[in-house]
Parts: structure tokens; sequence; C-alpha cells
């Protein structure tokens, strides 16, 4: 689906935006039963809190994305208590909330080309089940939390294209787990000899 152009309201100039949600498991028989909606789509014109309350109410969902000029995630993200994966891409948002810190069964995250992304809740090595972590072309992110440290499953950084991100969390080798670290293209210079991917 074009993020460019709603099929609904053609001559709107609101910003645009898609949003996938996807389950694996088959529609139940009542169409008035959303909680496992395998697929969705709202316009540019849907209001925000309307967005947030469908969203947060798929509470089987495994996978979601979202993606265009969306200002803010769902608040109440921690009601997704299902999810594994969390795609954000293009958005305009500059926080995350501090609930996606309590999303316990997600393993992968991802922050594609959120220019406006500032920095992510200390507290998000909560995400113990977390396997990919993913922070690419995020300019105005400045800093990783220490408490990434805590993330003993996760196996995979990439943190491309983030040129104002100039350091490491300082127990960076704590990841026992990790073994695919990416920095290209941010400010981190220095000795990075105390890292040990493991094969």
């Amino acid at each position: 689906m074009s993020v460019d152009i709603c099929p609904f309201h053609p001559d709107n100039n609101l910003p645009k935006f898609q949003i996938i949600c996807i389950y694996e498991e088959l529609l139940p028989s009542s169409t008035r039963n959303l909680e496992k909606l395998v697929h969705f789509g709202l316009c540019a014109c849907t209001n925000i809190a309307s967005l947030t309350e469908s969203i947060c109410g798929l509470q089987y969902l495994r996978k979601l994305t979202l993606k265009g000029s969306i200002p803010e995630v769902p608040k109440e993200l921690d009601r997704l208590e299902c999810l594994e994966e969390l795609n954000l891409l293009s958005t305009r948002i500059k926080h995350l909330p501090d609930s996606i810190c309590l999303l316990k069964h997600l393993k992968f995250l991802q922050l594609k080309s959120c220019w406006l992304l500032e920095q992510l809740p200390e507290d998000v090595g909560r995400l113990e089940c977390l396997e990919e972590l993913h922070l690419l072309e995020c300019m105005f992110l400045r800093k990783i939390p220490n408490s990434i440290c805590e993330m003993k499953r996760l196996k995979c950084f990439h943190l491309t294209d983030c040129i104002l991100v100039e350091k490491l969390p300082d127990e960076i080798g704590r990841l026992k787990c990790l073994k695919e670290l990416n920095i290209e293209r941010t400010g981190i210079s220095g000795d990075l000899s105390h890292m040990v991917l493991h094969p």
C-alpha cells in the first residue's frame, strides 16, 4: 500500500502512514472479534487516539510494522503481550514509550530512518528475549543506554548511520551471545578490543 496517497481521501494534505499487522492464525468466524486480526490499514485521516486503541487491542499480535509520518508510538504497547517483532520505519517519533520495555516476548526490534528519534528508554535492557536490535539512520540519536548490556540473548546489534552516537556502553562486553556488531558511519572511535564476538 502506498503511503503517499490515501485512496479514500486523495485531496487531504495530512501526513501519510501505513500500518501492517501480521498474525499467522486464521481469523475467527465472527468479524467483530478483532483480537486475531491478520492485516489492517488505516488512512492518514485516522485519529491517533483511535489508532492507538485499534493496535493495542490486538492482544495476540506477533508482528507489527508502523511506517510513515507517525508522530508517536502507541503508549500502551505492553498490551501486545505476544509481540515478537516490532518495526518502526520512517516515522516522526522523538521518543519511545517506556511501555516498550515490558514486551517480554519481543525478539526483533528495528528502528530505521526514524530521523527525529532522540533517545531510547533507559530501561530498554528489560527486553530480556531480544535477539536482534537494528538502529539504522537514526540521525538525532546520541546515546545507547547502559541497560542494553543486560540483554542476555542479544545476538545482532546494528548501529548504522547513527552519526551522533559517539560511544558504546562501557560494559558492552557483557553481551555474551553477541555475534554481529555493526557501528559503520557512527561517531564511535577508539579501541574495541574489549569486545569479544562469539562465532
